[in-house]
């Protein structure tokens, strides 16, 4: 079993969409696929996020999204400002374990840049692949400065011990989508909308309780 992380070097960068693509090239294999969104900020509750568009795009029907908060900010923040407790990075790696013995690939989608923090100890979703062992996939920006963040981003994972998978910007998707493999769905279709959040909001409820 797998566990793929995608990391960005910023916000904005594409991160649910190479999930998705990512996520679709395994389903057209035949693979078991779960993904997991650890924290989701900027989003207000009853509103479409991250995996609910991974879920429309890819098909994956098993999804996890572990806390959400209204204000586009890092998950540490969001949630101090919401008055809500941060997400817990133990229970997302004992989620994704879980996972892992029952899914051929586990996709953790992370939130904003690499180190962002997750919680008022200063987790990021760095900290979080290393203690998974789980290689990390970065997402860029096709924009001016790509080099810089790039780098800056991969020489903060070498420096916590995480391990590069490669790097990714949006064209990714566009090819994937000119193939085939990215779908749009509508909320009736089979493995549509309606499943995977009513399966992050189970793991929403799982990681507050």
């Amino acid at each position: 079993m797998s566990v793929l992380v995608v990391a960005g070097t910023g916000s904005g960068v594409g991160k649910s969409v190479v999930t998705a693509a990512v996520a679709a090239l395994a389903v057209a294999r035949k693979a078991e696929v779960a993904v997991v969104k650890a924290a989701q900020t900027g989003v207000g509750a009853g509103d479409d996020g991250d995996v609910d568009r991974v879920m429309r795009l890819s098909g994956v029907r098993t999804t996890f999204e572990l806390g959400r908060f209204p204000d586009a900010l890092p998950p540490a923040a969001a949630a101090r400002a919401a008055g809500l407790p941060p997400v817990s990075m133990s229970a997302a790696v004992t989620l994704v374990r879980e996972l892992s013995e029952s899914n051929r690939l586990v996709l953790v989608e992370g939130t904003g840049g690499l180190l962002d923090r997750y919680d008022e100890d200063g987790a990021t979703v760095a900290d979080l692949a290393r203690t998974l062992r789980a290689q990390v996939l970065v997402v860029v920006s096709p924009g001016a400065g790509t080099v810089n963040d790039t780098a800056l981003t991969l020489e903060a994972l070498a420096h916590r011990g995480a391990r590069p998978r490669g790097g990714r910007h949006r064209a990714v998707a566009r090819r994937a989508r000119a193939r085939g493999a990215l779908r749009r769905r509508r909320p009736g279709d089979a493995g549509g909308a309606a499943p995977g959040r009513r399966a992050a909001r189970r793991g929403r409820c799982a990681a507050r309780a």
